[in-house]
């Protein structure tokens, strides 16, 4: 399933999209002609780079384990991931060096991925990173430290917490779609049941405007009921953590905005439930 890379794109694809982030950043809106270096091809990364190619993104870096490739030419994302398939290194690839801490990390580029594993960026590597926005597509790849450091730069940061949660998503969504949500009485989420109501008729045909599907074809995806589904569900999310920081003066802190709408929304769901009196 990938459904986890295709909510970080949505997601991503959400902040660059909003006029507030991309002025902060001084970029202009949507995905095409943004510069991207990403740490890992694995799933996760491998699926990511391929959409942002997809609509319209160049990969000017990747780094691996053992050894990391940079052009600000750019590459193209299908010959890296190729070549990582038939040989299980980026060693021997064009331009490809041997491994080092954080050089890489200090090459000029709009957008930083980092989808490999944690505690990838420390505080020393923090100061040197030129992106001015960062990804977390793995859980926990940057170290609290790290963070602060990169927040006193002015970067902004979307956080693991909501960029990595797509593939529980996606199968949750699969599983609502796979039972009557009307008749078989099981306690499917109202938000979800709002998102798949959008979608869906009585007869089960699918409503997904041309726009839409111009956008997720425009990315490489199919335009299936889930990947749409997913892409509404990413992009209300974007939003609504863009306004959580507006409304409590968290600046572009989109981290402790999300913490912030995990916690309430635990809140909703444990407190505030009709079943429980207080």
């Amino acid at each position: 399933m990938k459904s986890g890379s295709q909510a970080a794109f949505f997601g991503l694809e959400g902040f660059l999209e909003n006029q507030m982030v991309t002025s902060s950043l001084a970029f202009e809106q949507g995905i095409s002609g943004k510069t991207f270096i990403i740490q890992g091809l694995g799933k996760m990364g491998a699926n990511l780079a391929t959409f942002l190619q997809s609509a319209g993104a160049k990969c000017v870096g990747v780094k691996e384990h053992d050894c990391h490739v940079f052009d600000k030419e750019g590459f193209n994302v299908h010959d890296i991931i190729s070549h990582k398939k038939l040989h299980g290194t980026l060693k021997g690839f064009q331009l490809a060096k041997p491994v080092d801490d954080f050089e890489i990390y200090k090459e000029d580029c709009d957008i930083l991925i980092l989808a490999a594993k944690q505690k990838s960026i420390v505080c020393h590597m923090a100061k040197d990173i030129k992106a001015k926005l960062i990804v977390e597509a793995a859980y926990a790849p940057i170290t609290p430290s790290a963070y602060m450091i990169l927040r006193g730069h002015s970067k902004i940061i979307i956080p693991d917490i909501f960029i990595c949660g797509g593939s529980a998503v996606g199968a949750y969504l699969e599983y609502c779609l796979s039972c009557n949500r009307r008749d078989s009485g099981l306690a499917i989420a109202e938000f979800y049941k709002n998102i798949l109501d959008q979608l869906c008729s009585n007869d089960r045909r699918v409503v997904i405007s041309k726009n839409s599907i111009g956008k997720i074809k425009g990315s490489g995806m199919e335009p299936d009921i889930l990947t749409h589904a997913l892409r509404i569900l990413y992009r209300q999310k974007t939003q609504e953590m863009i306004d959580v920081a507006l409304k409590y003066n968290l600046g572009y802190d989109f981290k402790t905005a999300a913490f912030l709408m995990s916690i309430r929304n635990i809140f909703d769901q444990i407190l505030c439930s009709e079943n429980i009196k207080l």
